[in-house]
């Protein structure tokens, strides 16, 4: 992270185990968000959800795209959702 340029005042999203912000790595990257006055949230995702749920989700929240995370058929999302599906690989940085 400490190559992308003018990531101050980003926004960092955690969605993991509140746990595992007590690991060494985590707590030298709660540093970095700090210095770098960034906004962090903490929304934590379980990554388990039925296709009728995620159809739901969906039409509640009439969101502009889906990134689809936590599954092995990114792709199939397209027939799934009449909405633009954003593929992002791990490890890339995508801007919200």
């Amino acid at each position: 992270m400490k190559l992308i340029e003018n990531i101050e005042e980003a926004v960092f999203i955690y969605s993991l185990w509140e746990g595992y912000l007590q690991n060494y790595s985590m707590q030298e990257m709660m540093k970095f968000i700090k210095e770098k006055n960034m906004n962090f949230y903490q929304v934590h995702t379980s990554g388990h959800a039925e296709i009728t749920t995620l159809k739901k989700l969906v039409k509640k929240l009439k969101p502009g795209e889906i990134v689809p995370i936590y599954t092995f058929h990114p792709d199939k999302y397209g027939s799934l959702f009449s909405r633009k599906i954003v593929q992002v690989s791990d490890g890339e940085v995508f801007g919200v």
